[in-house]
């Protein structure tokens, strides 16, 4: 998540053409390449400030947030007495979740600065991390009164949504998308919006009081079958089964099997085939998305391109992000019982990943 107020990536600013080629590069997902081309650039001119916030951007945004602190200290040395590169500090040692030591570099800059939207989006950011929700919206406003921003939307959204006020969230995001300059920060505005829907459909709780599967569903839209619990996890062939009855409500019918593995437990599920369709409706399987093999995981590719087919898997660990569409259990040794209901709810949600699939 960029969250530095500065979302203009190309703009008409005097001295803008010589950050073009970084700009790109990072923009094109090739951040070490960037990474030489900013460093260019100052070495060119150690005062470009636009150059130094965009490295640490760049290295906060790749996770890399030893090199984001470095560069900001760097970038304070080079301009000392200014208020951006401690905010940049101060957002550094929060990434690397030094809350106290973040917040007090960040104060300084509000100090040196009352001004400066950078320093107010920052502490905001700082107490979001820090589960202070109304801190965090108080000084986000400010940085928006000061200089409106898709980036500020972005993350009063994120806040917002982790105090359970989806429908506020909901606006700050259609903010966020209306904002946009280019497409990637629409359709990752849009995103936002869509996991917003996604967890209101569990009103009255908050994102981190939502047991695992249900936090999965919401920010993936993955379907998952297994109710988190206490509970010995189902064996593979019970998942199999709550696949098929899903299946069969929903009416699904696939032209062909596109196996993952060798395993012979998939049989079962060719009772789902039918060979009269006039459009290709693949069905992926795989015990797991990390041992698919290569056919596997290309099948997968197209079917989220096409948008005719589906992938399921029988678990996945955690957090992995791959193009799967149901998932049997989270965790290979994930407890809980299955739970077709839940599994339903999820498929048939207007936002989750099968809404507006071809599966018949």
């Amino acid at each position: 998540m960029r969250s530095t107020a500065q979302y203009r990536l190309f703009t008409p600013e005097p001295g803008a053409r010589r950050l073009a080629r970084a700009r790109a590069l990072a923009h094109e997902g090739r951040p070490q390449e960037a990474e030489l081309a900013y460093r260019a650039v100052l070495t060119e001119n150690a005062n470009d400030r636009t150059a130094w916030s965009e490295l640490f951007e760049l290295f906060r945004s790749a996770g890399k947030f030893d090199d984001a602190l470095s560069t900001a200290e760097h970038a304070a040395a080079q301009f000392p007495g200014e208020a951006f590169p401690l905010a940049l500090v101060g957002a550094g040692h929060v990434e690397l979740g030094h809350w106290t030591e973040g917040l007090d570099w960040i104060q300084k800059a509000i100090a040196l600065d009352p001004d400066l939207a950078l320093a107010w989006h920052e502490a905001g950011y700082a107490a979001w991390k820090a589960g202070e929700h109304a801190q965090a919206l108080m000084a986000v406003d400010r940085a928006f009164a000061l200089d409106p921003h898709g980036s500020t939307l972005d993350l009063r959204g994120r806040i917002l949504r982790d105090a359970g006020r989806f429908l506020a969230a909901e606006v700050a995001f259609t903010g966020a998308a209306e904002a946009a300059e280019f497409n990637d920060q629409r359709r990752n505005a849009e995103r936002q919006i869509a996991i917003t829907r996604r967890y209101a459909a569990y009103h009255g709780h908050r994102p981190a009081a939502l047991p695992v599967h249900r936090r999965w569903f919401a920010e993936s839209g993955c379907a998952i079958l297994t109710a988190a619990g206490s509970d010995a996890p189902p064996n593979d062939g019970a998942l199999i089964n709550a696949f098929i009855e899903i299946a069969e409500e929903e009416g699904w019918r696939f032209t062909r099997i596109v196996t993952g593995d060798e395993w012979h437990g998939w049989s079962p599920l060719h009772r789902l085939l039918v060979a009269d369709s006039v459009v290709d409706i693949p069905l992926s399987v795989a015990k797991s998305p990390v041992d698919a093999c290569q056919a596997c995981r290309e099948i997968r590719d197209t079917i989220t391109e096409t948008g005719r087919g589906l992938s399921f898997v029988l678990s996945s660990p955690y957090g992995l992000v791959a193009p799967v569409d149901i998932i049997g259990r989270i965790g290979e040794s994930g407890g809980g019982k299955i739970d077709v209901a839940g599994g339903l709810e999820m498929v048939r949600h207007p936002d989750g990943k099968l809404a507006r699939r071809v599966l018949r």
